[in-house]
């Protein structure tokens, strides 16, 4: 009862502009989870790439023009397009540069593409990166993400993939 009634009298206080108005479970989770994935992944992230990136299932992950949507090679898979895409140039530029200068690289008119290695936080995998400038790529900026697993395949895991034929294998472990 103490609650309602201190609920309602913040609500009359802040529609005369004598307090701010009240907090409490009124709001949908999945707005607030929603805002807080749009500000980490734009201010804080690399933008559409912070999730992918951050994805330890996935092995590549390449955007090459705004407005095309940004395709994922998951380990183990083919290329797939996701629903992610650049809107804008500059957020796409925007996106390339800070790639760049997590490495202590600055992309400029005189070195417009680089090869960088990312080490974001909570990823356990070794990340390269190439990334450009609209200067040399013919439709906008470009950035290529190769992710490397952190513990080396083994033969099994080789052949499992698909990555090398059996015989391949059993060869290369007989000459060892």
């Amino acid at each position: 009862l103490l609650d309602v009634a201190h609920h309602r009298i913040r609500t009359v206080l802040a529609e005369h502009g004598r307090a701010a108005p009240p907090i409490d479970e009124r709001f949908d989770h999945d707005r607030i989870d929603e805002l807080v994935y749009h500000v980490l992944r734009d201010l804080v992230g690399q933008g559409q790439l912070t999730i992918p990136i951050h994805d330890p299932n996935l092995e590549d992950i390449e955007a090459n023009h705004v407005g095309e949507r940004i395709k994922v090679v998951p380990r183990g898979s083919d290329r797939e397009p996701t629903n992610l895409a650049f809107d804008s140039e500059a957020a796409f530029t925007n996106v390339v540069t800070q790639l760049a200068a997590s490495d202590g690289i600055e992309l400029s008119a005189s070195r417009p593409s680089a090869k960088v290695n990312l080490d974001p936080d909570g990823v356990e995998q070794t990340i390269r990166c190439a990334v450009a400038l609209p200067a040399i790529s013919e439709g906008g900026p470009h950035v290529s993400i190769r992710k490397q697993a952190a513990d080396v395949l083994t033969p099994v895991d080789l052949i499992e993939n698909g990555t090398v034929p059996t015989e391949l294998v059993t060869l290369l472990w007989m000459l060892y």
